[in-house]
């Protein structure tokens, strides 16, 4: 059975609850500050083949925002990021949790705590800037998708069917960009999740339903600039979308 189901046939798995964001109380905004540091995109993770043009597009529209803010921009390099990365897992004992495969988030966290302070001795910045690309569970509330702070239209093409479009029930993968913000001193100060796009569409054809992964992902312009502000909202305090 595929991830999301329609009418009678529903799937009940239930999405994960959804924090705004986390903004310590204390952290400056980045309008306070001069310079970023800003790490590759899904270094810590095992990025899915259609999500690497995903990054590419998504880096460039950060950077964007970042220097438009009024921040200095400065790079990492992957080889020298990765080479921090496992020095990092080897200073925390890894991040499998003791089921075998299985992510423990702490350690992880931990990880990535080591991983800035690392690179904040190589290279000394105002803010570290963690950016991933992930795929995340989004719940169906009859034609629309929810998840991670945005509500989007079932991508459904009804062109094969006569009957009237049932009410979709249960859970979907869709893409979203988390952003992880950290002090110079390599405190956690900032995290956000904002949705993107689904990762399937359905077609019918003589009344049946087929799921299909999309090979558009990551063109829709408007959508990457409004999830790209959304995931450092309320850190960078941006202007509307079109102002100069």
């Amino acid at each position: 059975m595929s991830a999301a189901c329609v009418a009678l046939a529903s799937l009940q798995a239930g999405c994960g609850s959804f924090a705004p964001y986390f903004l310590d109380r204390d952290a400056p905004k980045a309008a306070d500050l001069r310079s970023s540091l800003l790490l590759p995109f899904n270094f810590d993770l095992a990025p899915a083949p259609q999500f690497v043009r995903g990054s590419e597009v998504l880096d460039e529209k950060v950077v964007r925002l970042l220097e438009a803010s009024g921040l200095q921009v400065n790079r990492l390099a992957l080889s020298a990021t990765l080479e921090d990365w496992s020095s990092s897992l080897e200073e925390v004992g890894g991040i499998e949790s003791e089921r075998r495969g299985k992510l423990d988030r702490e350690r992880h966290e931990a990880a990535r705590v080591a991983l800035v302070r690392r690179v904040l001795a190589r290279q000394a910045a105002d803010a570290v800037i963690l950016p991933t690309v992930l795929a995340r569970e989004a719940r169906y509330s009859g034609q629309k998708l929810h998840w991670d702070g945005v509500w989007r239209d079932a991508p459904i093409d009804m062109g094969g069917t006569t009957r009237a479009l049932a009410y979709l029930d249960g859970t979907e993968y869709a893409t979203s960009l988390r952003v992880t913000i950290y002090d110079r001193s390599g405190n956690k100060v900032f995290e956000r999740y904002a949705g993107l796009e689904p990762m399937a569409r359905y077609e019918t054809k003589q009344d049946h339903w087929r799921r299909v992964l999309r090979t558009d992902l990551f063109e829709d312009d408007e959508i990457l600039d409004s999830g790209v502000r959304m995931a450092f909202d309320p850190w960078i305090e941006a202007p509307p979308i079109g102002a100069q």
